[in-house]
Order: structure tokens, then C-alpha cells, then sequence
């Protein structure tokens, strides 16, 4: 599945950073989402993605979630995206893959 489709956001659409912190700092409204062209702040819809994310992990009692990488929602390494902090919260074990 993906957040940002579960969240409102097209398919295709622009492409979109963390600005001032990571996804656990988005959650907490510390930071936000934007588009990388600077037109848009999409914060809620990656917030309303991560929290759709979160409850159908929890409908089909998921207890590992396999993200990708690089990613404002999905990502682990570089910055933790807003659906990974939603479900590492929720305790589910999140893994990055490629």
C-alpha cells in the first residue's frame, strides 16, 4: 500500500522532503512536508496516509512492515519518514528495503 495514496496525494505527484526534522518531529507538528518545486505543504496528507497505514496494520494484525527507502513516509536511514514513526509508535517492526 502506499501512504501518500491513502492520504489524498495523485499519482504521479510532485516529489516531497521533510523539512525541519524527521517523521517523529511531523507527528509531534515540530516539522513539516514539502514539495521539493516549494508549491506545497502536504503534511496532512502524509499524516492521514501514515494514520491509514497504521489502522489497516492493525486490522490485519501486521507485526512487521516492509518500507522503501528514501523515502519522506517510508524511509528509515537517512531520516525516519512518517509512516515508519507511525508504526515503529504503534510497535510494529519496521524493516527498509530498497
Amino acid at each position: 500500500m502506499c501512504p501518500e495514496q491513502l492520504g489524498g496525494l495523485p499519482t504521479p505527484r510532485d516529489p516531497a522532503y521533510l523539512a525541519g526534522g524527521d517523521g517523529f518531529d511531523v507527528l509531534q507538528k515540530r516539522a513539516r512536508v514539502l514539495t521539493v518545486n516549494g508549491k506545497a505543504d502536504v503534511t496532512r496528507y502524509f499524516i492521514r496516509g501514515a494514520k491509514e497505514c497504521e489502522r489497516l496494520a492493525r486490522l490485519l494484525g501486521a507485526r512487521k512492515a516492509i518500507l522503501k527507502s528514501r523515502s519522506p513516509s517510508c524511509g528509515l536511514t537517512e531520516q525516519t519518514g512518517i509512516t515508519a514513526a507511525t508504526l515503529i509508535l504503534a510497535g510494529i517492526k519496521v524493516i527498509e528495503a530498497g
